[in-house]
């Protein structure tokens, strides 16, 4: 395994670099910068092969039109997950999601979320979008949403509060996070273990007790226009 990294500079990082995958502490006089771009690219132990890729795309060639499954403070896991009977869990959503549908989480506190053992497709991820409001929290010891053994996903305008992660992805690959807010988390921020083409656009970091980004054993990290304070 690679030696951890840390980063403690107090420069502010706009610009393209390539750096060891490691721990970046995020310093707090970053807290006004309007563009933070770095790229990260790890020497990881384990290549990443096209095949356990293609395994875990779920492929749906039958499928009808994309759904949008509803999730909202309480609703109900066993309701029809539309507008006017949503569900109570995001698990719930996910586990009917097929590639090309949206979770869409309506304004409120909801349960903390463990994704796994389903991928979207490269040409139709599986979206999840918070709406106004919609916070994700997190029961003790646990992330506030995490994504295990998946692929192509994308995370939209999500909010996640507390948790010994805010969000942590392990084995996921060809995520893309836009537009995440993290907040007061009780480890890190956002913890990359085992994943590779991680992308984080317009992303906020908010009073995290450990790193800010926090990345072992992964390969092509990119940080576009993120903040930390």
């Amino acid at each position: 395994m690679l030696p951890k990294r840390r980063s403690t500079t107090s420069e502010p990082l706009n610009s393209i670099g390539t750096l060891p995958i490691g721990t970046y502490r995020c310093p707090t006089n970053l807290e006004d910068m309007t563009s933070l771009r770095m790229l990260v690219t790890a020497f990881a132990v384990a290549l990443f092969s096209a095949a356990p890729l293609a395994a875990h795309a779920t492929l749906a060639s039958n499928a009808g039109p994309a759904t949008t499954w509803h999730v909202a403070p309480g609703g109900n896991d066993t309701a029809g997950g539309g507008p006017d009977a949503p569900l109570s869990t995001i698990d719930e959503a996910f586990d009917r999601a097929l590639p090309g549908d949206t979770i869409l989480l309506l304004a409120g506190q909801l349960p903390n979320a463990i994704l796994e053992a389903k991928s979207g497709t490269a040409q139709a991820p599986i979206t999840v979008v918070g709406s106004t409001g919609a916070v994700i929290g997190a029961s003790p010891g646990q992330p506030a949403l995490a994504l295990h053994d998946t692929a192509h996903i994308a995370l939209v305008n999500v909010h996640v509060d507390a948790g010994s992660a805010g969000v942590e992805l392990i084995e996921a690959h060809s995520v893309s996070i836009d537009g995440l807010v993290a907040s007061d988390t009780n480890g890190h921020a956002i913890s990359i273990a085992d994943s590779n083409d991680v992308r984080l656009e317009d992303c906020r970091v908010i009073d995290s007790a450990g790193d800010g980004i926090h990345a072992t054993d992964s390969s092509s990290l990119l940080l576009d226009r993120c903040r930390f304070s």
